[in-house]
């Protein structure tokens, strides 16, 4: 192999390495996620939970907490914490992530009493607090 295909070869490498790491800065499991990807990672997740909390309340009659969706239910956004109050009428989940100023909040059921920032039941919103 001549040192030409061998400097070539090693521009190619650098430059797939290059870009693997600027595509994984953007993923949103990533530390580096940008807010618009945290935003629709937080949404998605929160839009699962509402289809979990579905399938729950319909063979409870209730709807169920995080422990109780175990089996159903398991956020793919990393880097995000969900909370979750639920009881017989109604649920309210929020997620957040330390890496991005964004509070998503997603409820079903009876209205909550604080209006949950407007959202209609079972749609994800997201605020900057």
């Amino acid at each position: 192999m001549s040192k030409a295909s061998k400097l070539v070869w090693v521009v190619l490498v650098v430059l797939a390495v290059w870009v693997a790491a600027k595509t994984l800065r953007r993923h949103p499991g990533s530390e580096g996620a940008t807010p618009g990807g945290a935003e629709v990672a937080m949404k998605e997740d929160l839009r699962r939970l509402v289809g979990a909390q579905d399938r729950f309340f319909s063979m409870h009659k209730r709807y169920g907490s995080l422990t109780d969706l175990a089996d159903d239910f398991t956020p793919a956004f990393s880097h995000a914490t969900i909370t979750l109050a639920a009881d017989r009428n109604r649920f309210v989940a929020t997620a957040a992530s330390p890496g991005v100023s964004l509070r998503c909040l997603v409820w079903s059921g009876d209205a909550p009493p604080d209006s949950a920032r407007g959202a209609p039941d079972g749609v994800a919103v997201c605020w900057e607090p």
